[in-house]
């Protein structure tokens, strides 16, 4: 990681103890060695840009739902990629994830529901973007915690799919908290006992089904026969007219991504991520 350009910032949090941070952050060992010294109990961040970008997930704004995770699932399904290789760092209440770029990719907070993205300033002399590394402990609302790596290597960041470099040039949401993205719908699930027996109608199927596989593998995880069963009952209620069908095998794909993506590192991100934010 010696291009990366880091920063100290202040302890138990993720705040720039620097004025002017992104002009001054470095890789030069020299001044990080001295900033060792002259800060004391820092964190560190790492300026984003210069072709390493990160998407940074949350779910504290998202209480009563799943946040970030629900959002990078249904980016997937939409531009057909898979972003498991991705570099994963459990924040505070998200996660980070970090991926190489060619050329200029303007940040984007907000930009989907409860998923940013820093990389490069929107315009020249724009302000710069950081993220808190792993190693930063947070002291706030819900006690003391620690970034941690559980995916992948920082010394080994993979370049991201170009769809997805697309849509973040292309995409943007207005509002931090809501909306939906990428000519996709949002999808509010009826109870699944009610979905068990009358399915989705046409208009809400393939986003239902995709929202649907993330919320059985959280719900149910490990136990993915559970999960595939309730899907199959819901499938076959589910509008499939000729003209437009939506093959059991789809369906399967989805489930199969969810619990590759939110199975044991997101279930364990949930649970951690979300541990005592509730009375």
């Amino acid at each position: 990681m010696s291009e990366f350009r880091y920063l100290p910032l202040r302890p138990g949090t993720n705040v720039p103890w620097l004025s002017g941070w992104p002009k001054l952050a470095t890789s030069d060992p020299a001044i990080l060695d001295a900033w060792q010294s002259e800060f004391p109990g820092c964190n560190w961040g790492l300026l984003t840009g210069n072709g390493v970008g990160v998407l940074d997930l949350d779910t504290k704004s998202d209480r009563e739902g799943y946040g970030g995770f629900a959002s990078m699932i249904t980016l997937e399904d939409l531009i057909g990629v898979d972003l498991s290789n991705l570099p994963m760092v459990e924040t505070y209440t998200g996660a980070h994830f970090y991926f190489r770029y060619h050329g200029h990719l303007p940040t984007r907070v907000p930009w989907v529901p409860h998923l940013d993205v820093k990389a490069d300033p929107v315009s020249s002399g724009g302000q710069g973007h950081q993220v808190a590394l792993p190693g930063t402990v947070r002291d706030g609302e819900w006690g003391e915690r620690t970034y941690t790596l559980v995916r992948g290597s920082l010394d080994a960041i993979p370049y991201a799919p170009e769809s997805l470099i697309t849509s973040i040039r292309s995409w943007r949401v207005s509002g931090a908290g809501g909306g939906s993205f990428g000519g996709g719908s949002a999808v509010d699930l009826p109870a699944t006992d009610y979905l068990r027996q009358h399915g989705f109608r046409l208009g809400q199927r393939d986003n239902g089904f995709n929202t649907l596989a993330w919320k059985l593998t959280r719900a149910h995880y490990p136990h993915m026969d559970l999960v595939r069963q309730i899907a199959y009952e819901v499938w076959e209620h589910t509008d499939n007219p000729d003209n437009d069908p939506l093959p059991w095998s789809k369906v399967q794909y989805q489930i199969d991504r969810a619990e590759r993506e939110i199975g044991p590192n997101a279930q364990a991100q949930l649970a951690w991520a979300k541990r005592g934010n509730t009375p």
